[in-house]
């Protein structure tokens, strides 16, 4: 498979077909990638998100929060953890 350099802007990129990012198993439009040079060639590596990452893609905080408003009107957010018991900063 041939891959062309394009201009994009300012920078020169390439572009990854749908159908080879499927044969990596890359199938969400958010991925990362290690860049590396070896010996003239260029190498990408995947990056694996955390699995803490996985567990909130999709979370919309702010939807959360503004629920949390409507259900607790007034109510604060911080929790009281109690007073302290040892060597914890004091504000």
């Amino acid at each position: 498979m041939e891959i062309a350099l394009q201009k994009w802007g300012n920078s020169q990129g390439i572009r990854l077909s749908k159908s080879l990012l499927k044969d990596l198993g890359i199938t969400t439009e958010k991925a990362t990638f290690e860049v590396k040079v070896k010996n003239k060639e260029l190498i990408l590596k995947r990056k694996k998100e955390s699995k803490l990452a996985q567990r909130f893609e999709g979370f919309d905080y702010e939807a959360y929060w503004d629920k949390w408003d409507n259900e607790h009107p007034g109510e604060s957010k911080e929790v009281d953890w109690g007073k302290s018991v040892g060597k914890e900063i004091k504000w």
